[in-house]
């Protein structure tokens, strides 16, 4: 028994990122909705979709947060890039529309 708790132990383990890959769509989706509502609001008072400056600050912050939280800056920055894309494309949408 104890020679195969190791398998135990991975399936535990996998299924525990399994929830975690979930939730972390779930966050994602709320995100962009959230988004959607930020792109009405910019649309409305005409206000530009991309601030560079917002978000090289946002950037900036994120990678001193994954400093601390021991996780790669690089993946955490390319991470929020692809975020902040989709973010731009959606907002983008709404102005085009």
């Amino acid at each position: 028994m104890l020679r195969e708790s190791w398998r135990i132990a991975l399936w535990l383990n996998r299924k525990s990122i399994d929830v975690l890959d979930f939730l972390m769509m779930k966050i994602l989706g709320w995100r962009m909705w959230i988004c959607k509502w930020i792109g009405r609001i910019k649309t409305k008072h005409n206000l530009p979709i991309y601030v560079p400056e917002r978000e090289k600050e946002i950037l900036k912050k994120k990678q001193a947060q994954a400093k601390r939280l021991g996780i790669s800056e690089k993946f955490v920055r390319i991470a929020a890039k692809a975020v902040m894309s989709e973010s731009k494309r959606i907002q983008s949408e709404l102005v085009n529309a």
